[in-house]
Order: C-alpha cells, then structure tokens, then sequence
C-alpha cells in the first residue's frame, strides 16, 4: 500500500468518528456547519471511489436542504445521490431517496 492510499485509508477510519461529532449540529440546526461536513465527506468518499459512502452524503445534504426550505436544491442533491447507487442491493436505498424527492415536490407545490 503507498502512502497516498495509506492516508485515504485513515482518513476513512477516521470520518466515522467526525462524522458522530459533526452530525450532532445537523440535530441543533447548525446546518452550515452540517453542510461543509458533509460536503467534505462526499469528496473524500468521491475521491476513494466509494459510490454508496459518497451517495449517502450526498443524501444528507439533500436533507439539509430539504429542511431549510430549499426544495430545488435538495431534489438535486437527491437526484445525484441516485446517480451513484447502481448495485441490486442498493434498491432499498434508491427507494428511501426517491421517496424524499417525491416528499420534496410536494413541499413546493408540484405533483
């Protein structure tokens, strides 16, 4: 393993235990700090080439938005969240998000 992989793998370790502590603002509506979370997340979990971790965050994203009232911009991120997920086993999950943005058009007024 070289060192460049062996950096990604312990930040990997590492995000686990990031991500505990910095989900904590997304619950008290510290939703900026939540975002640039998450965001850094997705562009590690992009960078590694783990699709499902990347979506995940993408999804939460997505969430945040949803809750501030920014529909368009969670239908977005919801929508490449999906892009991402392409493994059978994944169906469940493809599901949870298109539910959400269904949810979100409906929150703006659209059918």
């Amino acid at each position: 393993m070289n060192n460049n992989s062996l950096q990604q793998v312990e930040a990997l370790n590492c995000i686990g235990v990031i991500y505990k502590d910095e989900s904590i603002y997304y619950k008290q509506s510290n939703s900026q700090k939540a975002l640039d979370f998450f965001n850094r997340w997705a562009e590690l979990f992009h960078n590694s080439g783990d699709h499902f971790r990347e979506s995940s965050s993408l999804e939460h994203i997505g969430d945040i938005y949803c809750s501030q009232g920014s529909y368009r911009k969670a239908i977005d991120f919801y929508n490449q969240a999906l892009l991402l997920l392409r493994e059978p086993e994944e169906y469940g999950f493809k599901a949870g998000i298109r539910n959400k943005i269904v949810k979100s058009y409906n929150l703006r007024g659209e059918k």
